[in-house]
């Protein structure tokens, strides 16, 4: 499983790795890449799922057997939080949509559209939840720091492993049956 996280520096840094990146290629295991859900101001900009995994496959070598996308959207208050940022959320395009070769709807992936994009078989799914976090703010004048919360984007863990035990189920299943 890649990701979630930053795709310059939390996914692919493992994957120049050339050993890892050789055995991971040799195993039998599905790979699951865990697509960010906003673009990187400066590093992804105007980027649609496919050139997510056009790099990914760039740097490993191969494409990831799975791709998990957010489909859910997060609603225009907290968009607006993202665009003064010039960040945007990353889901399947129209066009990706018409230039996939469709797997199936749901079915495999109850609640998802399933959709094949770069040779990756891409699970659609509402994988995102709102959070708070902490921020601290450093008045340079003043010398001062203060701490505020901020609503976040953010994969929520428990949908995420949903998706990710279905995935591995499924998977499981086809090899025992092949």
């Amino acid at each position: 499983v890649f990701g979630p996280g930053s795709l310059f520096t939390s996914v692919l840094p493992s994957l120049l790795v050339p050993k890892l990146r050789e055995c991971i290629a040799a195993s039998r295991a599905p790979t699951v890449f865990i697509c960010n859900v906003m673009t990187e101001p400066g590093r992804t900009d105007g980027w649609a799922v496919g050139d997510f995994i056009r790099t990914f496959t760039h740097y490993a070598g191969f494409a990831p057997q799975f791709t998990i996308v957010n489909r859910s959207y997060p609603g225009s208050n907290m968009l607006s939080r993202y665009e003064v940022t010039g960040s945007f959320p990353i889901m399947v395009t129209p066009e990706e949509h018409i230039d996939s070769a469709k797997i199936m709807l749901g079915g495999r992936f109850p609640g998802s559209t399933t959709l094949n994009i770069g040779g990756s078989t891409v699970v659609e799914a509402d994988v995102i939840e709102v959070a708070t976090e902490s921020r601290m703010t450093l008045d340079t004048e003043r010398g001062t720091t203060s701490e505020h919360t901020v609503a976040v984007i953010r994969h929520d863990p428990e949908k995420l492993a949903r998706v990710l035990r279905t995935i591995i189920s499924q998977t499981r299943s086809h090899a025992l049956a092949g």
